[in-house]
């Protein structure tokens, strides 16, 4: 355990310094070709060939015709190459503002070295640039579909999730892809039919399914209960967090039985898991382009899923969106950083502000890589948090039961990375008012099994405590009706120690009634209940270590 005073130097300190600084959320991708003066390549993977086909494309910048001969592939590794017609291009004369490609096959075998010596050379006429010149294959095959890096996945693909001696779905047989993840929770719906119900919450550019597996011991039956949220990949490249939610799914059906706090929390709250928010990203980055922090939206129009079409998911969501000056988010379709033609413009994002619109949750984790941080809304500059915040000190506890896995990184709370406008976080917490969180989980998709479950491991005391942080308090739920017919009624719900400074209003659910607020403290709270037409309620109530739950009635407004 740790004392209060080192208590405070780990993780209420940080809270402080991140206050007045902040630091931020996931950085750019390497820029995909290098330029000259006289011509620009880029390029492309297709991984769902065999063997996987880099198609180099060079365009003549040069203002004039460019004059190109004598391709060879050179180098000591030049061997895990080959031109895909079995021959080097002709000599060639690329008119100014043409392009040309030049298909490659990779013949390498999985995984591909760190370092290799192999590149395409050719002659040309450009009198102020060496001749041949050498373009570096290194750089393509650093990005090259992330399946011929994970070892064992290529033999994964296509068969049945496994399972243990006792008939259960493993998850921990490594990285899973869109149709691994879509195949998991299928089959756990099926094996846990009065636990689990498996809901199509969207659709994606390319036409993949975005999923969410409801978890709740009788759900059909109460709907009426507090909602948690727990989404990975928005960036689809970031595979850890994929495997975190469907560790956290595992746990929750497979030992509901063994855990007796599992089973009070099935008992009390509906829980739903989002493992895959990106599944065109997490595609096009383990099978077909080596990119998939974006989403699958055809930037260029082009018909072809380039490595810079798409858009940040994550930077996509209405709340301040556009509203930092290209620091964090970008206007241009090219950009990593790209947040869309408009807010919520992408369907995933859609998908996700929907669920919500119907669910209000109270709180929720969103998975990222890999900064090893815990971020605590509100993330954007310019934006001032709730006052006293129980996001932070909800936040502070989920860094500090939390373990890396790593000796040398720890989870920290901190407002941002670095500022950064139209993410989920803010809107959900702006919205509706969740405790909503950024994971930034230790790495980014460790290829060593022992360092992967480590981290997966590390993740649990983090979730674990925010779904019981709700029962043990200081919360305060409720219901707000009509008085005379006892309807449930959607009405502005606040309380008057805690100062908003974004024009928040949050209201019951307006379905069921209910509100849930977890408290920063415990001590006397003046709850005050509005909506037209009907008198304002306020209640003064004590709040302490307990989930308080009250009824307020509201009564028509006679004037």
């Amino acid at each position: 355990m740790n004392t209060p005073a080192l208590f405070f130097r780990r993780f209420l300190g940080p809270i402080l310094l991140a206050c007045s600084q902040g630091s931020a959320l996931c950085g750019a991708e390497d820029a995909q070709s290098p330029k000259s003066p006289a011509w620009e390549i880029v390029w492309r993977w297709n991984g769902e060939l065999q063997p996987p086909l880099l198609t180099l494309s060079l365009a003549n910048k040069r203002g004039a015709a460019l004059a190109l001969k004598d391709w060879a592939l050179v180098g000591k590794d030049a061997g895990e190459f080959a031109f895909a017609d079995g021959e080097s291009p002709p000599a060639t004369v690329l008119e100014a503002g043409r392009s040309m490609e030049i298909p490659l096959v990779w013949k390498g075998v999985p995984p591909p070295k760190a370092k290799i010596d192999a590149s395409l050379s050719f002659a040309h006429d450009v009198p102020i640039a060496k001749s041949p010149a050498a373009w570096n294959l290194q750089i393509p095959l650093n990005q090259i579909p992330f399946k011929f890096r994970a070892e064992g996945f290529p033999e994964r693909i296509g068969k049945p999730a496994p399972r243990d001696d006792r008939g259960r779905i493993l998850v921990n047989d490594g990285y899973h892809d869109d149709a691994m993840v879509a195949q998991i929770l299928a089959a756990i719906a099926q094996d846990y039919p009065d636990l689990a119900a498996l809901h199509e919450i969207g659709t994606t550019w390319q036409g993949r399914k975005v999923l969410a597996l409801q978890i709740d011991r009788d759900a059909k039956r109460n709907p009426d209960k507090p909602a948690f949220l727990f989404v990975a990949a928005h960036h689809g490249n970031e595979l850890l967090s994929i495997e975190i939610v469907l560790d956290i799914i595992s746990q929750l059906t497979a030992d509901r039985d063994a855990d007796p706090q599992i089973a009070q929390w099935l008992d009390r709250y509906d829980i739903w898991c989002v493992p895959l928010a990106n599944p065109d990203g997490c595609h096009n980055f383990l099978h077909q382009t080596g990119k998939g922090r974006k989403n699958g939206r055809d930037t260029d129009g082009n018909g072809i899923m380039d490595p810079a079409d798409g858009v940040d998911l994550n930077r996509n969501y209405p709340f301040r969106w556009d509203a930092l000056d290209e620091k964090a988010s970008n206007g241009n379709p090219a950009h990593p950083w790209y947040r869309g033609p408009e807010a919520a413009s992408e369907p995933e994002t859609k998908a996700l502000m929907d669920l919500a619109d119907r669910e209000r949750f109270v709180a929720l984790i969103s998975y990222h890589t890999s900064a090893t941080r815990i971020l605590v809304p509100y993330t954007t500059d310019g934006v001032r948090s709730p006052r006293p915040s129980a996001a932070w000190i909800v936040g502070a506890h989920l860094a500090a039961l939390s373990d890396s896995g790593r000796p040398d990184r720890e989870y920290l709370p901190v407002r941002n990375l670095y500022s950064v406008d139209g993410v989920d976080q803010d809107w959900h917490f702006w919205r509706y008012g969740t405790l909503a969180y950024i994971w930034e989980g230790p790495s980014t998709n460790p290829l060593a099994a022992r360092d992967r479950q480590r981290m997966i491991a590390g993740a649990r005391p983090g979730w674990r405590y925010l779904l019981e942080r709700l029962a043990s308090g200081p919360t305060l739920s409720g219901h707000v009706v009509e008085a005379k017919t006892g309807k449930p009624l959607e009405a502005v719900v606040s309380l008057d120690e805690i100062q908003c400074f974004q024009n928040e209003v949050h209201t019951s659910h307006p379905v069921t009634g209910r509100f849930d607020r977890v408290l920063p403290i415990e001590g006397v709270y003046h709850l005050r209940v509005r909506k037209d037409g009907y008198r304002t309620a306020l209640q003064e109530l004590t709040v302490g270590r307990e989930w308080k739950c009250v009824r307020v009635e509201l009564q028509p407004d006679s004037r």
